[in-house]
């Protein structure tokens, strides 16, 4: 086998003729255009493609059209149909002060509410729960008395609620122009991955 692949030095020493066979490959030019015959017969091959016109848009003639729309220019009283008054609307939940605001009255609007980090223990054991807690917002906006009113799993995540509920920060909750402290009472905070 190694003999067929290595060239041979030697000359052939048996008595046999060697043939040569040489091949010439000419060379296509393929920047060439064919022949003038050959560019006659490819053209008498493609059917020609009739011209369509484009259809005629039909606008219609509105220069002319007369428009006339009665409308008056001032109401003089507007009747709206509602089923409750608005002394009967409630806003609680709402922390939208632009919503809440019923002449010098507000409710709680959240001044900076961050996510709650995740405990590092709990998240390396892929551990998710939830935690119920009560807090007070004083008429300064600060948040105090944090308590845990439940959680699952129980401790797990009850020290970073204590700890970041209490930065919170609020607009307090007016009525009649005076700020008062507020009970949030029972907010769920859920620790998902």
């Amino acid at each position: 086998m190694a003999k067929l692949i290595e060239p041979s030095i030697h000359q052939p020493t048996s008595s046999k003729t060697l043939l040569v066979v040489d091949f010439l490959r000419a060379k296509t030019n393929s920047d060439s255009e064919p022949p003038e015959e050959e560019r006659r017969e490819l053209a008498d091959e493609i059917p020609e493609q009739p011209q369509i016109a484009p259809p005629a848009l039909m606008l219609p003639d509105i220069a002319n059209q007369k428009l006339s729309i009665e409308m008056p220019l001032f109401a003089d009283e507007v009747a709206i149909e509602a089923p409750i008054s608005l002394a009967e609307l409630s806003f609680e939940g709402i922390n939208n002060e632009a919503t809440t605001s019923l002449g010098n009255s507000r409710e709680l609007v959240a001044v900076r509410e961050s996510t709650l980090t995740y405990p590092p223990k709990a998240q390396r054991r892929r551990i998710e729960g939830w935690v119920v807690f009560n807090y007070i917002v004083t008429a300064e906006g600060k948040v105090t008395d944090v308590e845990i009113v439940e959680s699952s799993p129980p401790r797990i995540f009850d020290r970073v609620v204590l700890k970041e509920v209490a930065r919170w920060e609020y607009l307090p909750r007016l009525v009649n122009g005076q700020a008062q402290a507020t009970r949030v009472v029972e907010r769920k905070y859920v620790f998902q991955l």
